[in-house]
């Protein structure tokens, strides 16, 4: 019986191939959450303890890079495909300023929720609209 005779260099790169192809799965699953690319750093650091070549806890850069290499959708999509409205653009669609906007979210006259992407502080529902 004839044995397929792989060098150590080869066996390690497959392992990192596969590791680093499971790890895009798991961050794919992720994004959709809302969580912080450092956030999925860590929640990856509990299921693969490292990464790399050096056998180093994944990093919030880490995960950058992999969402850029496999061509993973970013969060700012799945706000826009949620149908929820940027400050800007719920302020267009009232006709009012942000200072108004701000009261009329304090006072509770509009739906909204906090997000983390791009650093926009809240997303608000659109006036008609059939989100939940």
């Amino acid at each position: 019986m004839l044995q397929y005779n792989c060098n150590t260099k080869t066996k390690r790169d497959l392992r990192l191939v596969n590791m680093e192809q499971d790890a895009a799965i798991t961050i794919k699953s992720l994004i959709p959450l809302g969580l912080s690319n450092q956030e999925i750093a860590d929640t990856l650091n509990e299921k693969y303890l490292n990464s790399g070549l050096d056998n180093k806890p994944f990093r919030r850069y880490t995960i950058s890079n992999l969402i850029r290499k496999y061509n993973l959708p970013m969060r700012r999509e799945f706000v826009e495909t949620d149908g929820w409205l940027t400050t800007r653009e719920k302020m267009d669609e009232l006709g009012v300023t942000r200072n108004r906007l701000n009261k009329m979210r304090d006072s509770g006259m509009v739906v909204y929720k906090k997000s983390r992407i791009y650093n926009m502080a809240y997303l608000y529902k659109p006036e008609y609209s059939e989100i939940v």
